[in-house]
């Protein structure tokens, strides 16, 4: 990925992105839960900074780049968790604000040697609204990284204008859809036109670019196809 040399701030972001604000709960063991009020005994866990926008932005970070990301956290022990661990690392959270009234994001990994489930509550993953998308931040970035989707449910509606504003100030561009809790995919083949690089899980769950805009008119290329795992 090639980041456009954008007459630019100097202190202005390699890359920006809303942060799906969580922390996750990551259990190992024997994880499966009996109901019924049995007690059961795990191997381990342990408490990590969650969301996709975070670990995207914390990787470029390690790499050298200027990440930033712009959300919410909860006034709570975990909120101060993810903005540490961000801090820490170097991602700028100065557009991160903080509500008393919000609980912070967390997932709950129970997790196998190959596989795992996540029982995610959202609180601040999707507290960003669409007013939160301050146009200086198209001046203020070269890469435009759009994580989860489907989790931040408020902003879905504004993507398509802002991933259009975003390419005609000439930012490159992301999608990491992530899982759709809803198993429907939808809206993402509006958005993919605009897109440069594709993030998708697993092929047997989610569609490829090419299936996902089938029906668009000749001229709109799917993005370069990046597959998770």
């Amino acid at each position: 990925m090639q980041l456009q040399s954008n007459n630019l701030a100097p202190d202005a972001w390699d890359v920006a992105t809303v942060s799906d604000m969580c922390v996750d709960l990551v259990v190992s063991g024997n994880v499966r839960p009996e109901f019924h009020q049995v007690e059961q005994i795990v191997g381990d866990y342990s408490l990590e900074l969650g969301g996709s926008a975070n670990i995207f932005a914390t990787q470029l970070a390690k790499l050298g780049a200027r990440a930033g990301v712009l959300g919410y956290v909860g006034a709570d022990t975990f909120g101060e968790f993810v903005l540490q661990e961000l801090d820490q690392i170097g991602v700028d959270t100065t557009r991160v604000k903080k509500l008393s009234s919000l609980k912070t994001g967390i997932g709950i990994h129970l997790t196998e040697k190959h596989n795992r489930a996540i029982l995610t509550y959202p609180g601040s993953i999707d507290a960003t609204q669409a007013e939160d998308l301050d146009e200086t931040l198209l001046h203020f970035c070269r890469h435009w990284h759009l994580a989860s989707y489907f989790l931040l449910r408020n902003l879905r509606p504004s993507w398509p204008q802002w991933i259009q504003k975003c390419r005609e100030a000439d930012l490159t561009t992301s999608l990491d859809t992530n899982w759709d809790p809803d198993k429907r995919w939808d809206g993402v083949a509006e958005l993919l036109p605009y897109i440069e690089f594709f993030s998708r899980m697993r092929r047997k769950h989610c569609p490829s670019p090419e299936r996902l805009m089938c029906g668009k008119p000749p001229g709109f290329w799917p993005p370069t196809d990046l597959l998770l795992w």
